[in-house]
């Protein structure tokens, strides 16, 4: 058993302090976990994350099987109320044997459900009192989500190929991305980046699945998968909402341009000097 002090920040928790617990290290073992429970010093109540996954090696076609469960709960707005989500998922993640051990190349399946429970302000008037009250209720719901990748992570001109699908009630999308690093003799590199994706449909009542050219900026991040200073922050004089992940479209100039409830393909440069 290991532990380590931590610390973290966002809007909504303000500062954070905890304490990190797993049990592994260097080497992979078969059952692992890792627990990081937080308190919010600014919302005055408790945050964190935790994972818990076996790693299976099976004498079959596939290389190690993981199964496990992913969890986090972190507040995410404060006006007018403060609101908590907390999210669960349990997964399964299958690495394909190597026809030769020696391989660069990996191939792996995964799949994922997501199940989000988020606080929500209501508001309604109050003819007792005349004015108008909030309170707190919840949404819920599920996403599935598949994932296919190929990575060549040779030493050379490392390439990978993804392959996605989401399903949701009220919405279904694919994705597929690629990548390429060349490497030239004077040492300068070169990242090339494809993306396409395709919306099937989109009238989930809970969230937006549309596509977005320049990735997802907090509160356009409806599988909660990453972290954000401001997640519900979208005024453009907040530094916060000026956050955003590379998904996507992944440009680099945050725009409400080029969102895509159909379809949408991108393509990345990016260089060393």
């Amino acid at each position: 058993l290991f532990w380590t002090p931590t610390l973290g920040y966002n809007n909504y928790n303000g500062f954070m302090a905890g304490l990190a617990f797993y049990n592994h290290a260097a080497f992979q073992k078969t059952f692992e976990y890792e627990f990081m429970p937080f308190y919010g010093f600014k919302n005055k109540d408790i945050a964190g994350y935790g994972n818990v996954q076996f790693n299976l090696k099976p004498k079959t076609r596939f290389q190690q099987i993981s199964l496990g469960v992913k969890a986090a709960r972190f507040a995410y707005a404060n006006i007018p109320l403060e609101l908590n989500y907390n999210k669960v998922s349990p997964f399964v993640n299958f690495i394909f044997k190597k026809k030769n051990a020696r391989s660069s190349i990996t191939q792996n399946l995964s799949y994922r459900a997501v199940f989000l429970f988020k606080e929500k302000s209501n508001f309604y008037f109050d003819d007792a009192t005349n004015e108008i009250v909030s309170q707190k209720s919840e949404d819920s719901y599920l996403i599935n989500d598949v994932t296919y990748k190929l990575d060549n992570k040779r030493a050379i001109n490392p390439f990978s190929v993804s392959a996605n699908y989401q399903s949701a009630v009220g919405m279904d999308k694919a994705s597929l991305t690629g990548n390429y690093y060349l490497t030239l003799k004077n040492k300068k590199a070169f990242h090339f980046r494809m993306f396409a994706g395709k919306v099937f449909s989109n009238t989930s009542k809970f969230f937006d699945g549309r596509f977005r050219m320049s990735g997802q900026t907090g509160y356009q991040d409806y599988t909660f998968d990453n972290f954000y200073f401001g997640r519900s922050s979208y005024s453009a004089n907040n530094v916060a909402s000026q956050q955003f992940t590379e998904t996507d479209g992944a440009f680099k100039t945050g725009s409400y341009a080029g969102q895509s409830d159909d379809w949408i393909v991108a393509f990345n440069i990016k260089t060393t000097k």
